[in-house]
């Protein structure tokens, strides 16, 4: 399932590069995003559940979000020297071929018996509030962070910096700061 999001991701990407020649291609970009979301979160967090210590999953969370940030610190400086100099269609293009890259280990892992038993009823019981505060503050700024840094920030900051590569370099500092700050807050 993570591995058939990361292909679902990729075609959306592929479509994003596409709407430049019919804007209605936005539209099959974003069912190919919906079904990504679908596959590929809804396996990582069963996965990330069953197999995290619960009186460690704060710092697992931690590390496993900071890995993924700090990898991706210089992401938003190279896209903006993509588009800068080649445009948005490059950018699709290479963050497509970069992502199939990512896959081959996935398809070439040995085989496992992975199948996670999932009780819907019960999990749903077992999340009380009192229980789950800490998660759910934690996955909402979360949440408002990635949307702000994804939707909003780029349209307001674009006519302050010099166009998409200062940007880029903005959000790698960013990120550069939101990893430290994210590794830190685990081990509180």
């Amino acid at each position: 399932s993570v591995f058939w999001g990361n292909v679902s991701l990729i075609f959306y990407y592929v479509f994003l590069a596409l709407a430049r020649f019919d804007p209605i291609v936005f539209i099959i970009a974003a069912i190919f995003a919906g079904i990504q979301l679908a596959l590929y979160w809804t396996a990582f967090h069963i996965y990330f559940a069953e197999l995290t210590d619960d009186g460690s999953q704060g710092k697992e969370l931690s590390l496993n979000s900071s890995i993924g940030a700090i990898a991706s610190i210089g992401a938003p400086a190279f896209g903006g020297l993509i588009i800068g100099f080649f445009g948005y269609y490059a950018v699709f293009i290479v963050i497509s071929l970069l992502m199939v890259l990512a896959m081959i280990p996935l398809k070439n892992l040995p085989k496992q018996n992975d199948k996670v038993p999932l009780d819907i009823l019960k999990t749903i019981s077992m999340l009380s509030p009192k229980k789950e505060l800490r998660s759910l503050m934690a996955f909402s700024g979360m949440g408002i962070s990635q949307t702000t840094a994804e939707v909003f920030w780029p349209v307001f900051v674009l006519p302050i910096l010099a166009g998409v590569t200062g940007i880029g370099l903005m959000g790698s500092l960013i990120a550069l700061f939101g990893s430290v700050s994210a590794i830190c807050v685990g081990y509180l």
